[in-house]
C-alpha cells in the first residue's frame, strides 16, 4: 500500500531543532548580544555532597566546538565559559538563595554576552541520562527549564547506557541495604548515606519519567525602538540626558544612563518600529543615588486599549532591604499576558535622593521564566471557587490526557486532611463548616502519574440563612457596667447586644456589631435592673433574639455585711496586732504606690482596705496564706469571721481553713495549739487534705464562718487558708465570735431535739412542751438574738419542735443513709465514670437560706449542691458548701441571668467509707416528689412497687399544691421531680413526668415500674458494649447517667456533656415511658428502649475511641438491635438504606473516612456483624473495648487506624488489614506484620449488612454458581455493564472492578446489588477499558468472578453548554464564555456539505485572531464521530496545510457560515483535542518496499527494503510521545496422550522500536498536530529468542494473535519505558501469512 506523506522528520530530530534561551547583553561590532540560561529542577532531593560527588556538569558547543564546562554542584558568581562570563546559582525548593543548606531544589545557570547563532546545552553527571538541548539566540536571549525527574536529565541511570529501565532497578534492588562504597557512589541516589527505599522509589518513579524541556524566549535581544524620536521627545518635554545615551538603554551592555527631567516628573516616550509580544517590561538601575523607585509605564497595546501600570520599590522610613540582583535595582511590570505592544511611556515620580534618574537598561521579556518551574500540562491553572453553605464548589482549567483530578483539602488552622477524585476539571466539596476558611489544591493524576499540585486555594463556606439565637447568655455586674458574654452562634459572622431598664420603654443597641462573644455595657445606673439580650447576624440577616437576660449593676458594697452578729464579736477595735506568717505573700497587681498593702488592712474597720495573696499570675502561688492575730487581753473564741474584699469574685476563693491559739501563758514563738482540724481526729496543721471547709456560703453572704470547740484565755491565734486552684485569698476585715455561755439560747434550741445540734431534729427529748417552746421564741425575738449566727434558722427550729410537738406535717425531707458514688473510684476499675449527684428530695429558689442537719460519724465528705431548672448547659450546677456534723446554714446561690425565676433541686455527692451511716435532715425547702429506686435489686417486689405507688400519689398532690401550670412549665422551678434509679438518674419535670406515665394512678404505677426495667436494660447493653460485666443486680459502678430537663442549643433535641444529659422539655416525659425487653412482643421490629437519641447522648458519654457522631452510635446501634435474644432487629443502618454506600466506599477503598457518618459507622458496626454468635451477641466489642482500654494489643503504635486495626484483629483472631484498608485506614508497616501473624479472614467482612448477620445465625449457606458480563457505551465517558447471574443462594452483590491496561490488573471501583451498572470514566479519551466483576454472597463469600469484553471511549471533547452563552446573527454564531478558556476546535454536527467557514477568538484581554478559516466540503479532521464536521484551530498565521493543533484562551469565539438550519447545540467548540493513535485501515501490518533512509541527530540511517512493520496514525506531540504494540501471544502445547492442551496466553509488548513522523511547518516549531504517522518496526531476531524460535524465521510468524497499539506520553522516543499512557486501540486480529502488503514511504 501506498501513503503520501508530506514531510517525515524522527521526533528525536526534533529535539535538536531551533528553540529560545534567556538575556540580552550588549552588542560586537554592531551585533546585539544576547544569553543563553538554564535551570535544572531536582525533582527528587538529592543532598548538596551526592550532586558533587556526581559531577553534575553542564557544557555549552557553538558550532560544535565546546566552550566550557561548569560544574553544578558549587555557586560560582564569577565563572567563566569560552571568555564570556558564567554564572552558576544554588536555590532551594522554595526558589530562594541556598545559602548554608544542604538541599537544593534548582540549579541556575546563566552564559552571558553571547553573539548571536546556534548553541549546544550538554548537562552530564554519573547516574543520569545525558541531555543535549540546541538553541538559537537570534532575536531573543534563551532559557530552557529542565528536570531530574522529567524526560531530559533524568535521575537513575545507573548502568550507564543512557536510559533508566528495568535493569538499572534490578541492580540497584540487589545493592539495597549495601554498605561498599563502590555501591553507595552508585546506588545512594538521595546522598542520604545508605541505600534503601527511597533510593528505589527514585528509580521506580523515574522509569516512567516523562515531559521534555521547557525553552522560552526572554529578554529582546534589539527591541525595534526609534531612539531618535525617543530622544526628541524627551527634550520636548523638558528633560535631558546628562550622560550616556538611549541606545544603551536596550543593549544591556552595564552602561548606565543619566537622566533629568526638567522641572516636572521624567517622562519617557519609547516608540516601537513594530509591535512587540511582552509579557513583562523591566527596569533596572544600579543601587544608589538616582536609583528609580516609583513612577507608572503607561502601555498601549496594538489594538488601541492604553493600560497605566504603576511601581513603587519605595519603603517605609527606616527600612532598608536588599533586591534579588546584587547592586541593581529592578522593577518589574508584569503585563498580565502575552501581548502585542506598541508603545510604552514610563513616567518616573520619585528616585533615590530626587533631582535626577539613573538606568542601566530597559528590558522586554516575551516569556516570564517561573521562579519554581513545573513540567508542561502537568499543573492546575485558573482554580477558582464558589463559597456555599457548608460547601465549596471548584472549577479550573482542563489539562488533557489525564484520567483524573485529586483535591485535596483540610482547615487553615490544621486538621485532618481529606481528599476527593474527580474526572472532570470540577468538584463539589460538601459537609464543610461555614465560616470556617479551608485550604484546597488540585492534583491532576492519571493512573499512578500525578502531576504538580496547585497553589493552595482559601476558601471560607457561607451560611445560606440567618444564624441560630445565641444561646447562655451569662451577665455579671460591676460598677456602672455589665458585662455580657454568650456561646458563639453556629453561621454568626457578628452580634448585636440589646438592653433596656427592665419593663421600661424600648430595648436600645449597644455599641455596633461585634466580632466577639462578649462585651461589657458601660453607662448603666447601679442598683437598677436591666433585661439584655442578643442577636447574631450573617450576610444573610439577623437572627431572633436569645432568650432575655437580667442584671444589676453594683458598686462595691463596703459596708459591713449583713448576718454578722451586731452583739458579741471581737472586731478591730478588739484585735491588738494583726500580721502575715508571709510578710512577701502579696499579690503586686492588687495595690497601687499611693495604696500600698499595710497589714492593718486586716482589722481596720474600712472593708474597701484589704490583704490579697499571690495567685497565679503572681507566682508563688503556694506561699503560705496565715494570718496573725493578737489580743490586749485573754479571750474566749468559738469561731473566726472572715471577710473577703468586697469587689470581684475573690469570696468564691475560700476554700479550706485550720486554726492555732496560743493561750495565755504559752511562748508565743512555739507552735500553738491546732485546734481546727482536731488533732485527736486526724487533722495536722501541715496537711492541708485534713483542714475543713469554710462555712457560710460567703459567695452569697459577703461572709465565711470558721468554727471551732471553744477555747478559752486565747490571745494569740493565727488562721490557715486553702484558696481554690491557683487563685488569690483575701481579708478585709477579720473577726471572731466571742465564746459566753451565758448566751445560751442557741444550744437551749438545740436541747428540745434528740441528739441536741448534731442530732436529725426529726424527734423531740421528753419533756418539751408548748410552753418551752414559747419561751425560747420569746428570747429569740428580744436583743438577744444581736449574739448569734443563723437567727432565722434558730426561728425554723422553734417552728419544726412546735410541729413535732402537735404532730403535724414538718415538710422536712430525711435521708438516712447515702450510697457512695465515686467517679474517680469507677474510672480506675473501668475507665468509665458518669454522675455521682444523689437528690436530697428538696429543691430552693435563688438566695434562699436553707438547713441541712448532717449526722456524719465517719470520715465522709459530703458535698451540697444547687441546681437551676430547666438551664442552659454552661450554668445549671453550683456546689453550695461541704457539710460538717451539725447543722448547716447555706445560702442558694443564683445561677445563670436568664429573666426566669432561679432555683431548682438540691443535690449531695458523698465520698469516703461507710456512706450508708450518714443521715441528712433537710429544712427550709421545698420538699419534691423523689422516687428512690436506686436499691432496686435489694427491695422486695412489693417494696418496689410500694415506693412506686407512694412516689405517684406524691406526684399528683405536689404538682396540684405548687400550681405547675401549663404556661410556666418550662420556667417554674417548683417544677421538678427526681428518679433515682440504679444506673440513672432521671432530673424532670413533675409536670411532664405526670402527664407522660399516664392518665390514671394505676397506669403510672405500671409505667414507672416498667420504665426501671427498660432503664436497665439500656445500661446493660451500653455497659456490657463497653466491656463492664458486672450489671442489673451484680452492677458495681457507682456513677450514673443523670438525663436533666436542660436549655437546647438551636437545633438541637439532645446533647451529651459528660457529666449530664440534656434533653428539651418536650422529650421528658418520653424518659418515663420505656419498655422492657421482657415485654416486648414476639413479632415485634422495634424494642420500647427509648429510641435513638438518648442511647446517641449515652454513648458520647461512654465513647472510647473518640470519633464523635460515629463510634457514640455503636451504643445506638446495639440498644436497637438489642431483643434479648441474638439482637437481630432491624438497625438503622438497614432501615435508612445505608449499605449501598456503604458497600461503594470499601469497594472504592480510597484513603480517609467518609464525609457520611453513618457511612464511617458501618466500619464499627461490620464487626459486630462478622464475629457476634448469637449466644453472645455483643462479645466482640465487650473483649474489644477491655482490650483497648488496657492498650493491651497496641504494640507501642500511637496512630489511631494501627490501635484499631491491632486490637480488632487480636479480638477476632484474624488478620483484618484489608478490612481496614478498603475503609481507607493507613496502616503502619509495623502494624501490616502484626496482623500478618493472624489466619487469614476469608469473608468480605466489609461486604456484610445486617441480613448478613442473620443468615450466618441461621445456618444459611455458601453460594454457589457464575455470571456473565457485557459492557457497551452508552454516551461519550458512560459505560454500562449487565451482569446476568446464575446462583443458587443469597447474593449480597456484586463488586465493579475496571482495567485500563487490558485486563492485566484490575481496580474496584464500586458495587451494586443490580443487574446494571453505569460508569462514567471522567476525563479519560482515547483510552479502552475492560471490567471485572466479583460476585459476593450474603455471608460475604467470593462466589466468582466474570470479565467483560473490551470498551474503548472515544469522543470529541467538547466544552458543556453551562460555559458559555450562545448568540446569533445571520450566519454568525458567537460564543461568548463565562470565564476565559482554552479551546482548540470547532465542531458541527449535521454540518452543510458545503460553503465557508472562517473562527475568530478574543481572548480575556480582547486580542482577536483568526484561528481557522475553512470550507465544509473539504478537511474535515473527525475521528470519533464522524457524522459530524470537525476542524482544529491552527497556529495564528499558518497556512491551510499545517496540521498543527493550536490551543487558545479564548473569553469569546464568533464563527461566520454556519446556516441559520443548524441547531444551537449542533454547534461546539473542543476543549483538548487529547491524543489518538489508530492502525491504518487496511494495512496495519505490511512488508516496506524500498529502502527509506531519514536523519538522526547522530547522522543518517535508514529501514531496509522488506523490513516488516507496524503502520498507524497518531494525534499528539511528537516530541513527547512514543508507541509500543502489545500483544497477546498465545501457544498451544500438547499432551501426552496427543491431545491438545488448553491454550496459554502471554500477554506483553513487542521488542522493537517505533519512528514518529510528522511535517515541519515553516517555523520549525512541532507542536500537536493532528495526522501523524508512526512505524513500529519489531525486533525479528530477539523476539525469535523471546519465543523460543530460530533465528531465521520469518518476522510475520513471530507477531502476536492480537495487537494493539499504547501511544505514551515520553520525551524520549527510542525509549521502551514511558511515562503514561494516553491513548490505546482496541485489540484486533493481527494480519499474518506471506500475502502481507507492500508498504511505500513517499517524499
Amino acid at each position: 500500500m501506498k501513503r503520501r506523506i508530506l514531510s517525515l522528520l524522527l521526533a528525536v530530530s526534533l529535539l535538536w531543532g531551533a528553540v529560545p534561551g534567556a538575556r540580552a547583553a550588549g552588542t560586537v561590532a554592531g551585533q546585539a548580544l544576547g544569553s543563553v540560561a538554564a535551570t535544572l529542577r531536582l525533582d527528587f532531593p538529592q543532598h548538596l555532597e551526592e550532586i558533587r560527588e556526581r559531577d553534575v556538569q553542564v557544557a555549552l558547543f557553538r558550532d560544535g566546538e565546546r566552550l566550557g564546562r561548569l560544574s553544578l554542584g558549587w555557586e560560582d558568581g564569577g565563572a567563566r565559559m569560552g571568555g564570556y562570563p558564567a554564572a552558576v546559582a544554588l536555590r532551594n525548593e522554595d526558589g530562594g538563595e541556598l545559602g548554608g543548606g544542604s538541599w537544593p531544589g534548582y540549579l541556575d545557570v546563566t552564559v552571558e554576552n553571547l553573539p548571536q547563532g546556534d548553541y549546544v546545552l550538554e548537562f552530564t553527571g554519573e547516574g543520569y541520562v545525558p541531555y543535549t538541548q540546541r538553541l538559537t539566540l537570534r532575536d531573543y536571549s534563551q532559557h530552557v527549564t529542565l528536570g531530574t525527574g522529567d524526560g531530559t536529565f533524568t535521575l537513575g541511570d545507573v548502568d550507564g547506557d543512557g536510559a533508566v529501565d528495568r535493569r538499572d532497578r534490578e541492580l540497584l534492588s540487589e545493592a539495597l541495604g549495601s554498605e561498599d562504597r563502590r555501591d553507595l557512589e552508585r546506588f545512594d541516589l538521595d546522598g542520604s548515606g545508605e541505600i534503601d527505599v527511597t533510593d528505589l522509589a527514585y528509580l521506580t518513579r523515574a522509569m516512567s519519567a516523562g515531559g521534555g524541556a521547557a525553552v522560552r524566549n526572554t529578554a529582546m535581544l534589539c527591541p525595534p525602538v526609534d531612539t531618535a524620536a525617543m530622544l526628541d521627545a524627551l527634550l520636548r518635554s523638558g528633560g535631558s540626558v546628562l550622560s550616556g545615551s538611549l541606545d544603551d538603554l536596550f543593549l544591556s551592555n552595564g552602561q548606565t544612563v543619566t537622566l533629568s527631567g526638567g522641572d516636572g516628573a521624567l517622562e519617557l516616550d519609547i516608540p516601537l518600529a513594530d509591535p512587540v509580544e511582552l509579557e513583562e517590561l523591566q527596569i533596572v538601575s544600579p543601587e544608589g543615588p538616582g536609583a528609580i523607585l516609583a513612577g507608572c509605564a503607561g502601555v498601549e497595546y496594538q489594538d488601541g486599549v492604553r493600560e497605566e501600570l504603576p511601581f513603587d520599590l519605595s519603603l517605609p522610613e527606616g527600612i532598608y532591604a536588599i533586591g534579588p540582583v546584587p547592586g541593581s535595582s529592578v522593577i518589574s511590570i508584569p503585563l498580565g499576558r502575552r501581548v502585542p505592544v506598541k508603545e510604552i511611556v514610563i513616567s518616573v515620580t520619585r528616585t533615590e535622593g530626587g533631582g535626577y534618574a539613573v538606568a542601566e537598561s530597559i528590558r522586554f521579556l516575551q516569556e516570564i521564566v517561573p521562579d519554581n518551574p513545573a513540567p508542561p500540562n502537568s499543573e492546575i491553572k485558573n482554580l477558582t471557587a464558589q463559597a456555599g453553605d457548608g460547601r465549596v464548589d471548584l472549577r479550573w482549567g482542563e489539562l488533557p490526557n489525564v484520567s483524573g483530578y485529586r483535591v485535596d483539602y483540610r482547615l487553615r488552622q490544621g486538621g485532618e486532611a481529606r481528599s476527593q477524585t474527580v474526572g472532570v476539571p470540577r468538584a463539589e466539596i460538601t459537609g464543610l463548616e461555614n465560616l470556617k476558611t479551608y485550604l484546597f489544591t488540585v492534583t491532576p493524576v492519571d493512573g499512578g502519574w500525578q502531576g504538580r499540585t496547585s497553589p493552595a486555594l482559601a476558601v471560607t463556606p457561607q451560611p445560606a440563612k440567618v444564624p441560630d439565637a445565641p444561646d447562655m447568655v451569662s451577665v455579671g455586674a460591676l460598677d456602672g457596667a455589665l458585662t455580657v458574654s454568650w456561646k458563639a452562634s453556629k453561621n454568626a459572622t457578628y452580634y448585636e447586644v440589646y438592653y433596656r431598664q427592665e419593663g421600661n420603654g424600648a430595648f436600645q443597641r449597644f455599641g455596633g456589631q461585634l466580632s466577639g462573644t462578649g462585651t461589657t455595657v458601660n453607662g448603666l445606673t447601679n442598683g437598677v435592673t436591666y433585661e439584655i439580650y442578643i442577636l447574631a447576624g450573617n450576610s444573610m440577616g439577623l437572627s431572633g433574639p436569645s432568650r432575655t437576660a437580667l442584671g444589676t449593676p453594683e458598686s462595691p458594697d463596703y459596708s459591713r455585711p449583713e448576718g454578722i452578729p451586731a452583739a458579741g464579736v471581737l472586731d478591730w477595735q478588739d484585735i491588738e496586732r494583726v500580721w502575715l506568717g508571709d510578710p512577701n505573700n502579696v499579690s503586686p497587681s492588687a495595690y497601687t504606690p499611693d495604696r500600698p498593702f499595710r497589714p492593718e488592712n486586716m482589722a481596720d474597720g474600712d472593708y474597701s482596705t484589704h490583704w490579697t495573696s499571690h495567685a497565679y499570675g503572681d507566682g508563688n502561688w503556694w506561699d503560705s496564706k496565715q494570718v496573725f492575730a493578737s489580743f490586749s487581753r485573754p479571750v474566749d473564741l468559738s469561731a473566726v469571721i472572715w471577710v473577703p474584699r468586697l469587689d470581684g469574685g475573690y469570696a468564691a476563693n475560700l476554700r479550706l481553713y485550720a486554726v492555732t491559739v496560743w493561750r495565755q501563758g504559752d511562748n508565743l514563738n512555739g507552735p500553738g495549739t491546732l485546734i481546727a482540724p482536731e488533732p485527736g481526729r486526724g487533722g495536722s496543721a501541715s496537711d492541708a487534705s485534713t483542714w475543713l471547709p469554710v462555712q457560710g456560703n460567703p459567695v452569697s453572704t459577703k461572709f465565711a464562718v470558721m468554727p471551732f470547740e471553744p477555747v478559752t484565755d486565747v490571745v494569740q491565734i493565727a488562721v490557715s487558708i486553702e484558696q481554690r486552684a491557683y487563685t488569690a485569698v483575701s481579708l478585709s476585715e477579720l473577726m471572731f465570735m466571742e465564746y459566753d455561755p451565758s448566751r445560751s439560747l442557741q444550744d437551749d434550741i438545740s436541747a428540745l431535739f434528740a441528739g441536741g445540734l448534731d442530732g436529725p431534729h426529726t424527734e423531740l427529748v421528753p419533756g418539751v412542751t408548748q410552753g418551752t417552746v414559747d419561751a425560747l421564741r420569746q428570747r429569740l425575738n428580744s436583743d438577744e438574738r444581736d449574739y448569734y449566727l443563723h437567727t432565722a434558722a434558730m426561728a425554723d427550729e422553734l417552728d419544726l419542735a412546735e410541729a413535732l410537738f402537735l404532730r403535724q406535717p414538718t415538710g422536712s425531707r430525711v435521708l438516712t443513709g447515702l450510697d457512695g458514688r465515686s467517679g474517680a473510684a469507677d474510672s480506675a476499675k473501668y475507665s468509665q465514670g458518669g454522675s455521682e449527684l444523689q437528690p436530697l428530695g428538696a429543691a430552693a429558689g435563688a438566695g434562699e437560706e436553707i438547713t441541712v442537719y448532717a449526722g456524719i460519724p465517719g470520715n465522709q465528705t459530703v458535698t451540697v449542691y444547687a441546681s437551676q431548672y430547666n438551664a442552659e448547659a454552661s450554668q445549671w450546677l453550683q456546689k453550695i458548701g461541704t457539710l460538717r456534723n451539725g447543722r448547716n446554714v447555706l445560702t442558694v446561690p443564683k445561677i445563670g441571668s436568664q429573666n426566669t425565676p432561679r432555683g431548682g433541686s438540691l443535690y449531695v455527692t458523698c465520698g469516703g467509707e461507710n456512706p450508708e451511716q450518714v443521715s441528712l435532715t433537710v429544712r427550709r425547702a421545698v420538699k419534691i416528689p423523689l422516687l428512690e429506686l436506686s436499691g432496686w435489686y435489694a427491695l422486695s417486689d412489693t417494696a418496689r412497687r410500694d415506693r412506686v405507688r407512694e412516689y405517684a400519689a406524691e406526684l399528683e398532690t405536689y404538682v396540684s399544691a405548687q400550681g405547675v401550670t401549663d404556661g410556666a412549665k418550662t420556667t417554674d422551678w417548683h417544677n421538678v421531680t427526681e428518679i433515682s434509679l440504679p444506673t440513672v438518674l432521671l432530673s424532670l419535670p413533675a409536670l411532664a413526668v405526670l402527664n407522660g406515665s399516664g392518665r390514671t394512678q394505676a397506669e403510672r404505677e405500671e409505667t414507672l415500674y416498667n420504665n426501671v426495667l427498660a432503664w436497665e436494660d439500656v445500661m446493660h447493653i451500653c455497659k456490657t458494649t463497653q466491656g463492664i460485666d458486672s450489671t442489673y443486680g451484680s452492677s458495681d459502678m457507682t456513677t450514673r447517667q443523670n438525663i436533666r430537663c436542660m436549655q437546647m442549643f438551636s437545633g438541637a433535641f439532645m446533647y451529651a456533656a459528660g457529666s449530664h444529659i440534656g434533653i428539651g422539655y418536650g422529650s421528658c416525659a418520653g424518659m418515663v415511658c420505656g419498655k422492657p425487653i421482657s415485654a416486648m412482643g414476639a413479632e415485634s421490629g422495634v424494642n420500647g428502649l427509648f429510641g435513638w437519641g438518648i442511647a446517641h447522648e449515652i454513648g458520647h458519654n461512654m465513647d472510647k475511641l473518640g470519633r464523635a457522631e460515629i463510634t457514640n452510635n455503636l451504643y445506638s446501634l446495639m440498644v436497637q438491635t438489642y431483643d434479648g435474644k441474638r439482637n437481630t432487629l432491624p438497625s438503622r443502618l438497614e432501615n435508612s438504606g445505608k449499605y449501598p454506600a456503604i458497600f461503594t466506599k470499601t469497594a472504592q477503598g480510597l484513603p480517609g473516612d467518609s464525609n457520611n457518618v453513618f457511612v464511617q459507622l458501618g466500619l464499627y458496626w461490620q464487626l459486630h456483624l462478622a464475629y457476634d454468635g448469637g449466644d453472645s451477641p455483643m462479645d466482640f466489642y465487650n473483649r474489644f473495648f477491655k482490650a483497648w482500654k488496657a492498650g493491651t494489643y497496641f504494640g507501642g503504635e500511637t496512630g489511631y487506624a494501627d490501635k484499631v486495626a491491632r486490637t480488632a484483629s487480636a479480638v477476632a483472631d484474624r488478620n483484618l488489614e484489608e478490612f481496614f484498608t478498603r475503609w481507607g485506614m493507613v496502616l503502619s508497616d509495623g502494624t501490616r506484620a502484626a496482623l500478618a501473624n493472624y489466619p487469614a479472614e476469608p469473608r468480605a467482612v466489609w461486604y456484610l449488612s445486617d441480613q448478613s448477620r442473620r443468615a450466618r445465625l441461621e445456618g444459611t449457606q455458601p453460594a454457589a454458581g457464575s455470571a456473565s458480563l457485557t459492557a457497551s457505551l452508552t454516551a461519550d465517558n458512560e459505560i454500562t455493564l449487565t451482569i446476568t447471574p446464575s446462583f443458587t443462594g443469597a447474593i449480597q452483590g456484586y463488586e465493579i472492578r475496571r482495567s485500563g491496561d487490558g485486563g492485566q490488573t484490575f481496580r474496584p471501583i464500586g458495587f451494586t446489588a443490580e443487574a446494571t451498572y453505569q460508569d462514567v470514566v471522567g476525563s479519560a479519551n482515547h483510552r479502552t477499558y475492560t471490567y471485572e466483576i466479583a460476585a459476593y454472597d450474603i455471608l460475604g463469600n467470593a462466589v466468582g468472578t466474570a470479565r467483560s469484553n473490551e470498551v474503548r471511549v472515544a469522543y470529541d471533547k467538547t466544552l458543556p453548554e453551562s460555559a458559555y452563552t450562545v448568540s446569533r446573527s445571520g450566519d454568525t454564531v458567537t460564543f461568548t464564555l463565562l470565564e476565559e478558556t482554552a479551546v482548540s476546535g470547532l465542531k458541527v454536527k449535521n454540518a452543510p456539505e458545503n460553503g465557508d467557514f472562517s473562527v475568530e477568538i478574543q481572548d480575556g484581554a480582547g486580542e482577536t485572531r483568526t484561528a481557522r478559516a475553512g470550507s465544509f466540503g473539504q478537511g474535515n479532521q473527525a475521528v470519533d464521530d464522524r457524522s459530524s464536521y470537525l476542524t482544529y484551530f491552527q497556529k495564528p498565521g499558518a497556512g491551510p496545510e499545517d496540521t498543527r493543533i493550536w490551543t487558545y484562551d479564548a473569553k469569546t469565539v464568533t464563527v461566520t457560515g454556519i446556516p441559520s438550519s443548524a441547531a444551537d447545540g449542533d454547534i461546539q467548540l473542543i476543549s483538548y483535542a487529547g491524543d489518538n493513535v489508530a492502525f491504518l485501515e487496511g494495512g496495519s501490518v505490511g512488508i516496506l518496499a524500498e529502502d527509506y533512509p531519514y536523519l538522526t541527530s547522530s547522522g543518517s540511517a535508514a529501514i531496509p527494503a522488506g523490513t516488516l512493520v507496524i503502520t498507524g496514525t497518531y494525534r499528539g506531540d511528537p516530541l513527547y510521545q512514543t508507541v509500543k504494540i502489545e500483544g497477546r501471544f498465545t501457544r498451544t502445547a500438547v499432551n501426552g496422550d496427543g491431545t491438545e492442551a488448553e491454550d496459554a496466553v502471554e500477554i506483553r509488548f513487542l521488542d522493537g522500536r517505533a519512528l514518529l513522523f510528522a511535517e515541519v511547518p515553516e517555523d520549525g516549531a512541532v507542536s500537536d498536530i493532528s495526522d501523524g504517522l508512526f512505524l513500529f518496526i519489531p525486533n525479528v531476531q530477539r523476539e525469535a529468542e523471546l519465543q523460543g524460535e530460530q533465528s531465521d524465521c520469518g518476522g510475520e510468524n513471530l507477531l502476536p494473535s492480537q495487537m494493539r497499539a499504547v501511544l505514551s506520553r515520553t520525551d524520549l522516543p527510542d525509549s521502551a519505558e514511558s511515562q503514561r499512557v494516553t491513548a490505546e486501540t482496541l485489540w484486533t486480529d493481527t494480519p499474518g501469512g506471506t500475502d502481507l502488503p507492500a508498504i511505500v514511504l513517499e517524499d
